[in-house]
């Protein structure tokens, strides 16, 4: 986890994942952010996906239904 963070840098946390169209929620989110805030500040947290758009060479099964725009 995060047992040495550096000091006064940005850590980004993969907490989404693109390898499954589940989408999740608002509350699973924050959950995530309180438990990774007991060892990095919280001003110091982002997110972003924890891998590029495909995992593999012909990407991931997500259609445009299930990605919420």
């Amino acid at each position: 986890m995060l047992k040495f963070p550096p000091i006064g840098r940005r850590i980004i946390a993969g907490f989404v994942t693109t390898n499954t169209s589940e989408l999740k929620g608002m509350d699973w989110l924050r959950k995530q952010f309180e438990a990774a805030s007991q060892y990095v500040d919280m001003d110091q947290l982002g997110i972003a996906p924890q891998c590029d758009f495909a995992s593999t060479e012909d990407g991931n099964a997500i259609i445009e239904k299930d990605s919420g725009w």
